[in-house]
């Protein structure tokens, strides 16, 4: 049974869409296409008609730039937000929004962090140049009501290296992809069991308060059960079914979940399903599923 196929059969009984933003609704690499307005709109088309889960590694960027322009609006349905990959988790409903729980670092993490980081040897590594340049771009704005400036003015040593927030702390990864796991493997012996670091996609790692189990796995479950629905009803989209989307992906065993990373080779019978469309990005491949869900 090919992808669609699946799909088709998901569709009957489906209630909830779960899916990643960056590079599954939203595409960097293509703005003029898939930019943030485009995957806004599809966030509110989603909200007429069914429950939807973004869980993101997102934080302070994701709240400015999402949640402006969907507060505006009122839907029939729930848009939860899992927040740093569902290190925070948020729902919306009637126009308001209201936190369901926080797992934030403390100030005082935050700082322990910073510090560490400035011993280690992530000042001598060559980094992703493009991750590099993001997060110079990134410390550069204004984060007053968001960050605490004391967190983004210790940043600014590193010089787009590193940017922090109580959420989660983002480092560019390294730009030879064959050092970046070993880089977090050290990130996770350096820091502790009471720190989780995962891959964000190849220019940047993440790392947040450790849950215990994976966060975007945990938000998940608290979506679930907050809006009653089963394994059969849940449909869920990521792209990184190896990197920060394997709690969704693989590690929540649901029956109905699809990757658009295009090296991702599937089992047959297994989820993840690798979903492409002729002629379409992987993040327009995303794009089509859902409307198909949606008809």
């Amino acid at each position: 049974m090919d992808s669609f196929e699946i799909l088709k059969k998901a569709k009957k009984n489906n209630q909830l869409i779960v899916s990643d933003y960056d590079r599954t609704l939203y595409d960097p690499e293509d703005t003029h296409n898939y930019g943030h307005d485009r995957a806004i709109s599809l966030i509110k088309t989603i909200a007429q008609k069914k429950h939807l889960g973004v869980i993101t590694a997102r934080a302070s960027t994701g709240m400015k730039i999402l949640l402006p322009p969907i507060l505006k609006d009122k839907f029939p349905y729930s848009i939860f937000f899992g927040w740093a990959n569902g290190t925070i988790l948020s729902k919306i409903t009637d126009g308001r929004i209201k936190q369901i729980y926080s797992n934030s670092l403390s100030s005082k993490d935050v700082m322990k962090i910073i510090n560490i980081l400035a011993k280690s040897s992530l000042s001598r590594m060559a980094l992703s140049r493009k991750g590099v340049a993001k997060l110079r771009e990134l410390i550069s704005q204004n984060w007053k009501g968001y960050i605490d400036q004391k967190i983004i003015d210790a940043c600014r040593k590193f010089d787009g290296k590193v940017f922090a927030e109580e959420a989660k702390i983002t480092i560019v990864s390294p730009s030879d992809s064959k050092k970046h796991n070993g880089f977090i493997f050290k990130l996770r012996k350096v820091l502790g069991d009471g720190f989780y670091v995962a891959a964000g996609d190849k220019d940047f790692i993440h790392i947040t308060k450790a849950l215990g189990v994976d966060p975007k796995l945990t938000a998940l479950n608290h979506i679930m059960k907050e809006i009653n629905v089963g394994p059969k009803q849940v449909i869920v989209f990521g792209d990184m079914p190896e990197g920060n989307d394997v709690g969704l992906l693989c590690a929540s065993k649901l029956p109905y979940t699809f990757t658009n990373d295009k090296g991702y080779k599937d089992k047959p019978s297994m989820p993840p399903y690798a979903i492409s469309s002729p002629n379409m990005s992987p993040i327009g491949s995303v794009h089509q599923a859902i409307y198909y869900l949606l008809r």
